[in-house]
């Protein structure tokens, strides 16, 4: 975001393009790119430069006097006061094109002949000063500009920065010190010096430092104002996006896929699938594979990173095993070149009828190391007019996919600190397809799919299998909204019924409820603590308590079942011993404690290892 001087507010959306809105008032203008220059498969300009935005997956923005810089996955924008947008791309951008899935080939397409100005497409800070614009990259560290022709301009400094490592190239914004210096944040490099600019004017009045405020509760005309919007909302669409979350992270149970979920390879080569209907009445049906642009024989990865990675909360629970599985699906996109447009990952979900969340979890384990950082996708959701039940997702997968309408779409990417959430509503029964674009990355990589009905009380999670599932929420029984504020209750209820008409809205109606209803001192606080769990808020306090139960499930399967406490059946899982599932049965069926032969026990297991083995073998022969 950046204010211009006319105090108005420019944006650069993650994924729709750029906005401006106005220093009074709320009419927002925006602009945006074709999602796709050729209507089917590319996803940016077939040249150097030329007028509008070159791509809707915003970067940066800048602006200096009359002019606004936009930066984006596709090269950078600039706009001259009242005038058009024009865009330049990067010297990589013919490669890009090159490396597009074109079946079959359109006619009459521009063809780039000219090398792009940018080193690179993907922009990813801006900072004009004066007669310059310098511009970050995600490989090709910083360019000098021109502001006034918008061509290069070659710098001794710039020379000397991009000699850095490749992770210290990585630029993410830039910073000017009063006395002039230049700095760039990298991703990988630390805060590195870039150059000497001219110092700040001393007489320049610089505004008051202060940390960003607690805002201020919503009034009662915000709350109305939504209120009203909320209730005119009527038109549920097939597909379409509701949120992302960035809190929930692998602590999955009880939270999302109350009707079905699905682990990527967390058994490689097989899948953890839990399907908690327990009388299959409403079968949902999942299915991956990677798209039509790859080599031959080539098909989707499945990739177990770490069997148990219990420290970090960022992995998804495995309740078959009572652990954190690091595992993925990978598209093999590290063995095709960068400029390659695919192979992407496609997952086929057939739903039946009724009203149900998809919910997809992305988490890059490896994000700080070497390329694995440049992970970037565009998710698209797309829904097939008619298919035979149950169809293959070979059989799904064909050109005539690419061209058919896009009815939802979302961005993710920086998901290596924080595994993030992807959720859409889809309201049809019938087969959706999601592709996962691999958008000039390392490779695309998806951790697990996840389906919920959003008709099922959160309370109820049940399961046909022996897993490691911890108790759902305690339920509000006699609960009375006597003497309770009124109309933060009512936008509550408006705003969670509408949560599938004018998702960005009802998100803040009900925001705005929480907030106000969590300054009254007449609510009782297990309403809230009610309230943060259908938004997936939590406190410390309650993620503690929740990775507390998550063990304490794996406790109460061990306690029933003795194989679950065999090594030889799952090695990874905590607090197993070294006895086969015959063994433990055998030793449970004699009174013998098995926690005798846990690890970490200091006292002298009686009988010893070795003579219950001898017991158990002696029986067997007898039999």
């Amino acid at each position: 975001m950046a204010y211009d001087d006319k105090g108005q507010l420019w944006v650069a959306f993650a994924c729709g393009g750029a906005g401006v809105l106005p220093k009074i008032g709320d009419k927002w203008q925006f602009w945006q790119a074709p999602w796709y220059f050729d209507s089917t498969t590319a996803r940016q300009p077939f040249t150097a430069t030329g007028s509008g935005l070159p791509g809707n997956l915003g970067t940066a923005i800048a602006v200096s006097g009359n002019v606004v810089y936009y930066g984006c996955t596709n090269g950078l924008a600039y706009k001259r006061g009242n005038g058009q947008w024009r865009y330049i791309r990067g010297a990589d951008s013919i490669e890009k094109n090159k490396g597009l899935f074109r079946t079959p080939i359109p006619k009459n397409l521009p063809r780039q002949e000219q090398v792009g100005n940018l080193a690179e497409d993907y922009v990813t800070s801006i900072f004009p000063d004066g007669e310059y614009v310098w511009v970050g990259f995600r490989q090709k560290g910083v360019q000098k500009l021109h502001s006034d022709t918008m061509l290069p301009v070659a710098d001794a400094a710039v020379n000397k920065f991009n000699k850095g490592a490749s992770r210290a190239l990585w630029v993410r914004s830039f910073l000017k010190c009063r006395d002039g210096r230049l700095y760039a944040a990298t991703y990988g490099g630390g805060l590195r010096f870039l150059t000497q600019l001219q110092a700040c004017d001393d007489t320049q009045k610089l505004r008051p430092f202060a940390f960003p405020v607690v805002p201020t509760l919503p009034n009662e005309k915000n709350m109305e104002s939504i209120c009203r919007r909320l209730k005119a909302e009527n038109k549920i669409e097939d597909a379409v996006f509701l949120y992302d979350d960035w809190l929930t992270r692998g602590d999955w149970c009880h939270r999302y896929g109350n009707h079905y979920a699905l682990l990527c390879a967390a058994a490689a080569p097989s899948n953890v699938s839990v399907n908690f209907d327990v009388w299959k009445a409403k079968p949902v049906f999942i299915q991956s594979g990677i798209g039509l642009h790859h080599q031959k024989g080539d098909a989707l990865r499945h990739w177990l990173d770490s069997h148990n990675d219990a420290a970090n909360p960022n992995v998804l629970w495995n309740p078959e095993a009572g652990v954190r599985t690091e595992s993925e699906w990978n598209d093999h996109g590290e063995e095709y070149a960068q400029s390659i447009d695919g192979p992407d990952i496609w997952v086929s979900v057939n739903v039946p009828p009724g009203k149900w969340m998809l919910s997809l979890y992305f988490y890059s384990p490896n994000g700080r190391k070497a390329r694995n950082g440049y992970r970037d996708y565009l998710l698209e959701v797309r829904k097939l007019k008619s298919e035979k039940k149950h169809q293959q997702i070979s059989e799904l997968l064909t050109p005539g996919l690419y061209s058919l309408p896009v009815l939802a779409r979302t961005r993710v990417y920086d998901f290596a600190g924080s595994g993030c959430w992807k959720h859409f509503a889809l309201s049809q029964p019938g087969s959706y397809l999601v592709r996962v674009c691999r958008n000039g990355s390392f490779n695309t990589i998806l951790n697990g799919v996840f389906v919920s009905d959003l008709s099922k009380s959160p309370d109820k999670l049940h399961s046909e299998r022996n897993l490691a599932i911890p108790l759902p929420p305690a339920p509000l029984k006699n609960t009375t909204t006597s003497g309770l504020p009124a109309l933060p209750l009512r936008l509550w209820g408006v705003a969670h019924k509408k949560l599938l008409t004018n998702p960005a809205l009802a998100r803040r109606g009900l925001a705005y409820a929480y907030r106000t209803f969590s300054s009254a001192a007449s609510v009782p606080p297990y309403l809230l603590e009610r309230w943060r769990f259908l938004m997936r808020w939590f406190t410390p306090d309650e993620v503690a308590a929740y990775h507390d139960s998550l063990l304490k499930s794996w406790y109460s399967v061990q306690a029933t079942y003795p194989y679950a406490r065999s090594s030889q059946w799952r090695p990874h899982s905590p607090r197993v011993v070294p006895l086969s599932p015959e063994e433990l049965r055998y030793a449970a069926s004699q009174g013998i404690n098995w926690k005798q032969y846990l690890p970490h026990n200091k006292n002298q297991a009686q009988p010893s290892l070795k003579e219950l083995r001898l017991r158990f073998n002696q029986q067997k022969l007898e039999k």
